[in-house]
């Protein structure tokens, strides 16, 4: 009998190391390269290229004009990042612009671009429904956070090709927000993919039933 129960205690501590670990790889993988394809576009001026700034603007000039800006953003190599998350986010630092209820929304790119000759005019084609919409409260200095967990999932098992995404503001009131770029100096803003991976949760139901049933059977004889 101490011997079954010296194995029971083993195997269940082996079990909840076994558990420890499973949290372990469930942790987010920041990911915020400094090489990443980011610009912006701009209605106003349809055959200007922004060319390499600190920072991406997405929003709206006022109602008369219809101005519309659309920031362009694209992580290319995805390669040591997993596959089939839990979770991808996009977010982006806002450190300036105004307005309350305003929604920001993330649309799958369709078409390639260039980085440092892409205008409002040569603008790459996108989705017609946003893959994200988020409603930003007025506060500066924040991220703005964007679930693209389908798209960016669908780029990793290859069934949508990996242009980026456009990000667009839904009110014509006039705001526009600026986010800090890849060439932003405060390296740790700068724009980054938050990853989850599922957490083997099956594995670990499998283990507890194992455990049950190897005590049961013990108990038996």
């Amino acid at each position: 009998m101490a011997m079954v129960r010296i194995s029971t205690v083993a195997v269940a501590a082996c079990l909840i190391l076994s558990l420890g670990a499973t949290v372990a790889l469930a942790d987010p993988i920041v990911y915020q390269p400094y090489n990443i394809k980011d610009n912006y576009i701009d209605s106003s001026n349809p055959d200007d290229n922004q060319g390499v700034r600190a920072w991406v603007n997405a929003g709206h000039g006022d109602g008369s004009n219809n101005r519309h800006i659309w920031a362009l953003i694209q992580f290319e190599d995805l390669s040591s990042l997993p596959g089939n998350v839990q979770s991808a986010k996009l977010e982006l630092y806002r450190y300036t612009g105004s307005g309350t209820g305003t929604t920001v929304s993330a649309y799958q790119i369709t078409s390639d671009w260039v980085e440092n000759s892409v205008t409002w005019n040569t603008k790459p084609t996108t989705g017609s429904t946003a893959v994200d919409t988020i409603t930003v409260p007025s506060d500066l200095n924040v991220w703005h956070s964007l679930d693209i967990t389908s798209l960016y999932n669908a780029w990793k098992a290859g069934t949508a090709t990996n242009y980026g995404v456009q990000i667009r503001t839904g009110t014509n009131n006039g705001e526009t927000f600026g986010y800090y770029s890849s060439e932003s100096g405060y390296t740790d803003l700068r724009p980054r993919l938050v990853i989850v991976v599922p957490e083997p949760a099956s594995m670990s139901l499998v283990a507890l039933a194992s455990l049950a049933m190897w005590i049961r059977r013990r108990r038996q004889r």
